[in-house]
């Protein structure tokens, strides 16, 4: 009886102090017409910030402050959503990405979680190769009877080096075949496993390379040890990790493709592919070059006609080239390559397909997924009604030249360089490459074709504006170059052909040149104090009332 009484009492006190916490939980710090701001809604609102990005609230006037960043926020939010913003193209599209983004990030996490290790052995395997140098020699014939007959008259005495500069189609000829230290992965796969097998003193035999038949020499061989050698090592980690990451990836979305039963419908695709080209021989223009939409004349069967078909869904042609045209221009594919056209089609089917098994799964509504969401939702949303709001403010010119000549020593031109550079994966493109352009091939062409980096490639090559300190590898060899000289150096994206094409000196900047800048520090005041304005004007309308004593009582934070 007695034991019966304590859990009866123990379970009344359990019950009483929920209800107490509940009851904490909705006190309301902050009212007006329509809104409210409560206790629970504070702190989940400080808790869902990064930690680096929680302010302080251990004293009322930092509370206060936290609560009127929300009290502004809200009613923003309020307005946002009379005015339509949360509807608009800018907010939905935006908002469905980083949806669908974040639930295949998340279901790829599940779906590997476990199965992923790495091998001590082979990280130690590959220090070794990517930190093992020599210094190598090598000799390029043009076909492999010819680096024979080298290597014979090797043997018959005469010197490597003589051979290199007298028959050697590689520019390294002219400097007997000399190619200083070189690393694992300077030259391509097929090179650096021929190179790196040999000891000091020894010569490969012929082995076929870009442009002809390659022999190689070693001088010497010698182990790199880094300052920080264990950062190396888990950089290596990292990179087997993702190795390892993108094969259990595609592992997991092979067996999705199964799953959902997907059947693609090649004809479907020749079909498109075809009309596209008739459209642009119609026109007398090919694919590489068009710089508007261009739609296939298909019939309205060839639209309906599914291209890709999986349970529960389908993609008809007709959405494909919905599809495609969305993309920007610089990624869109050409709709007459069947081949570009099947990868496309596939990408969106990975994408549709991890999204509704996310779905299926339930992964949009775990707390933590969903409550990111509402977050990002709502940043966008301000975001955006930020950009509506001020968006037809004009500032007068007379305000833009007070700012210009009360703050005219901060307008001065900064020194710097005006480059373009072409990232190739190895030494032996990188050499290959300058000599095209040595030979008058255009730079901006052949950025344009072969560089691996994916943000100046399509600029054909253009850096823009590079400031000293930005880069000390790239402010080490700008100092080695002419102004309109071209060298190659190896960096952490690979080896980099760089073109300097300008040295800019600092001065100060006249008012038209200043203007844009003028415009763009003045534009952001001035929206600012309209908004406040706006807020201030706002509050007082709905009569906003914050409960102080409520506020005091909040207890967030550790």
């Amino acid at each position: 009886m007695k034991t019966t009484i304590v859990l009866l009492a123990g379970l009344l006190l359990f019950a009483a102090w929920t209800l107490a916490e509940e009851a904490e939980e909705a006190a309301v710090l902050a009212e007006w017409e329509d809104g409210n701001i409560t206790v629970g809604e504070y702190t989940h609102w400080w808790e869902r910030l990064t930690p680096d990005a929680r302010p302080d609230l251990s004293t009322m006037d930092a509370r206060t402050d936290f609560l009127d960043n929300m009290i502004n926020a809200k009613i923003m939010l309020e307005e946002a959503e009379a005015m339509g913003v949360p509807e608009h193209p800018n907010v939905t599209d935006w908002v469905h990405t980083r949806r669908a983004n974040a639930l295949r990030e998340r279901l790829y996490q599940e779906a590997t979680k476990g199965r992923l290790e790495i091998d001590e052995a082979e990280v130690r395997k590959i220090y070794e190769k990517r930190l093992t140098q020599v210094n190598a020699s090598h000799i390029v014939a043009p076909t492999y009877d010819k680096a024979l007959a080298m290597l014979d008259s090797m043997a018959a005495g005469v010197s490597f080096e003589d051979l290199a500069r007298a028959h050697s189609t590689c520019t390294s000829g002219a400097r007997g075949g000399t190619l200083g230290p070189v690393r694992w992965g300077d030259f391509t796969e097929r090179w650096s496993t021929q190179a790196f097998r040999l000891e000091p003193g020894e010569v490969s035999q012929p082995f076929e390379v870009q442009g002809g038949y390659a022999i190689v020499k070693v001088h010497d061989k010698t182990l790199l040890e880094p300052e920080h050698a264990e950062a190396e090592k888990q950089g290596i980690r990292a990179t087997l990790l993702k190795q390892d990451n993108f094969e259990e990836r595609q592992a997991f979305l092979d067996s999705l493709t199964i799953a959902y039963e997907v059947d693609m419908d090649i004809d479907a695709v020749v079909t498109l592919c075809a009309r596209y080209a008739e459209a642009l021989m119609d026109l007398g223009i090919t694919s590489e070059v068009i710089a508007e939409d261009i739609v296939p004349a298909l019939t309205e069967r060839e639209k309906a006609l599914p291209m890709l078909t999986f349970r529960d869904g389908s993609f008809s042609t007709g959405e494909v080239v919905n599809l495609i045209l969305s993309q920007p221009y610089v990624v869109r594919p050409k709709l007459d390559d069947p081949d570009e056209v099947l990868s496309f089609v596939k990408r969106q089917l990975n994408d549709s397909l991890l999204v509704r098994e996310a779905e299926k799964r339930g992964i949009d509504k775990i707390p933590e997924i969903a409550d990111n969401l509402e977050k990002i939702t709502q940043n966008r949303i301000l975001t955006r009604f930020y950009r509506v709001k001020v968006q037809d403010l004009e500032i007068p010119e007379d305000t833009l030249r007070t700012f210009y000549e009360t703050h005219r020593e901060s307008y001065v031109s900064s020194s710097g360089h005006l480059a373009s550079k072409i990232v190739l994966a190895t030494r032996e493109a990188a050499d290959s490459i300058l000599k095209m352009i040595e030979d008058g091939a255009p730079f901006e062409d052949l950025a344009s074709e072969r560089s691996i980096d994916p943000f100046t490639a399509p600029e054909g090559g253009d850096m823009g504006f590079y400031p000293p300190g930005k880069d000390a590898e790239f402010d080490e060899f700008f100092a080695q170059l002419e102004v309109g000289g071209k060298g190659i150096f190896r960096s952490v994206e690979g080896h980099v052909v760089l073109w300097l094409r300008e040295r800019l000196t600092s001065h100060p900047l006249t008012y038209e040149e200043a203007k844009p800048a003028v415009i763009r520090d003045v534009s952001r005041r001035f929206k600012a104090y309209f908004l406040s304005d706006w807020l201030a004007t706002k509050r007082s309308e709905v009569n906003v009332k914050v409960h102080e004593d409520a506020l005091a009582g909040v207890t967030v934070g550790p």
